[in-house]
Parts: structure tokens; sequence; C-alpha cells
């Protein structure tokens, strides 16, 4: 796939997802590999302080789950909007 047929169906993805961009890009860097906020930060080029609120947000809401120390990993709901966020043909359910 062209990278600019991956960047419409991305977007096109996005506005049916219910997540502000920070939290889409936290997101997809837990989905990459990365599970500390700091980390989270630095890569995505944001302060800390706005990964760690992106990170609590979406734990409060069930997509992801702190480990302890900033650690977090993806909840199987989170791992689904992954899923429907970087799939160009998946349908949201």
């Amino acid at each position: 796939m062209r990278a600019v047929d991956f960047a419409c169906s991305l977007l096109v993805n996005v506005s049916r997802i219910d997540l502000s961009p920070t939290d889409i890009k936290v997101l997809i860097a837990l989905a990459s590999g990365l599970r500390c906020a700091p980390d989270i930060a630095e890569r995505l080029d944001i302060r800390p302080c706005v990964s760690t609120n992106a990170l609590k947000s979406m734990a409060q809401r069930g997509l992801l789950l702190h480990i302890g120390r900033g650690y977090y990993t993806l909840t199987p709901a989170g791992e689904s909007k992954v899923m429907r966020l970087l799939s160009p043909h998946r349908n949201e359910s």
C-alpha cells in the first residue's frame, strides 16, 4: 500500500474512533512496544505530563491497564481500538 493510501485510510478510521490525536499517538506507541510514560513522551516528542495524562485517561476508559510505576499495557479493548485504527478495511462494531 502506498503511503498516501495508508494515510488516507488512517484519517478515515480516526474519524470513527473517539480518541484525541494525542491519545491515538500514545495508543500506537503502546502497540509498537513502548510501555513507559517517559519513553512514550520522548518518542512522540511531547511533554511527559501529556503522555501521562493520556495514559491515565485511556486506563480509566478501559483501553489500558496500569501495571505500576508509569508502565501500561493494552487491554483487549485497547488492542481492538488499535486494530480498527490501523486496518483500513475493518468496520467498527
